[in-house]
């Protein structure tokens, strides 16, 4: 029977009794059928407890896929900042990391356009020979000293230019120092020597060493990489990289499933305001 006129304890309602299943009257709270037993209405308090837990549910897979984005975009963060090519020139950074790493980070010199600087040497080379990789152009030599208070020191060189064009050329910065002047042995596993870094905040520094002419005195840009992108993680890392590829996906569903959940919650408000019942 459908009526939009509010009914209460102790009201009549005319019904008509050939169906099986039509209120007759209201009763605390309860409706009388012509089967002859009472029917509990859909009252708040039965439905309550089901829309709370939909939505603690929706408010608990949300707060998970937020976090674990979050975590992601931290970890892949990549710092950089200015750094004077003059011997004794100190460069103070500060790098978070959810587990054990090491340091990587590249050199980035202005250039125009895509213009090749002969300085900064150029990556042309046979390939691995006797164990060894040789350049007949290794560029103008920068060696840096980097550190942090838990371990000793590493000095990390100028490799020649492997990236250019926006600009920019860049060079490579690696533990591995060359055994001769272009040379460079074959290291046992990727960067074996590399500074290590520790979970949480390092404060790591870097000291220019060694630069050879025409570089002194330049400002280039230090580019420290992370441990984990959308294309490139090192071991522990991995499971962050489907955060960073399907955020937009994760942001799509939560949203769908909340207007769902809105759309359920206001039906039921608009069909109890129907029939209030005490």
């Amino acid at each position: 029977m459908t009526n939009d006129t509010p009914y209460w304890a102790g009201d009549a309602i005319q019904a008509d009794t050939k169906h099986d299943d039509v209120c007759i009257e209201v009763k605390d709270g309860y409706w009388i059928t012509s089967k002859g037993g009472p029917r509990s209405a859909p009252a708040e308090d039965s439905m309550l407890p089901k829309i709370k837990v939909s939505w603690l549910i929706w408010a608990a897979a949300t707060v998970i896929l937020l976090a674990y984005v979050a975590v992601g975009f931290v970890a892949s963060h990549v710092t950089t900042a200015k750094l004077d090519l003059s011997p004794g020139s100190e460069l103070d950074l500060s790098l978070f990391r959810l587990t054990d790493d090491y340091l990587t980070f590249d050199l980035i010199f202005k250039a125009k356009g895509c213009e090749h600087r002969p300085e900064l040497g150029e990556w042309r080379t046979r390939g691995w020979l006797d164990g060894v990789m040789s350049f007949d152009h290794p560029g103008a030599d920068v060696r840096i000293r980097a550190s942090v208070a838990t371990s000793a020191s590493v000095i990390y060189q100028a490799m020649p230019m492997s990236g250019y064009c926006g600009n920019a050329n860049d060079r490579h910065m690696t533990p591995n120092l060359a055994v001769a002047p272009g040379v460079w042995r074959k290291p046992a596993a990727p960067e074996p020597m590399a500074l290590p870094l520790h979970a949480g905040t390092n404060k790591v520094r870097l000291d220019v060493t060694t630069v050879e002419p025409p570089l002194v005195g330049e400002i280039v840009e230090v580019v420290v990489f992370s441990p984990v992108g959308p294309k490139n993680y090192q071991i522990g890392y991995g499971f962050l990289v489907p955060g960073l590829w399907l955020w937009p996906l994760f942001a799509l569903c939560q949203t769908a499933w909340l207007l769902i959940l809105a759309c359920h919650y206001f039906a039921r408000r608009r069909q109890r305001s129907l029939l209030p019942l005490s």
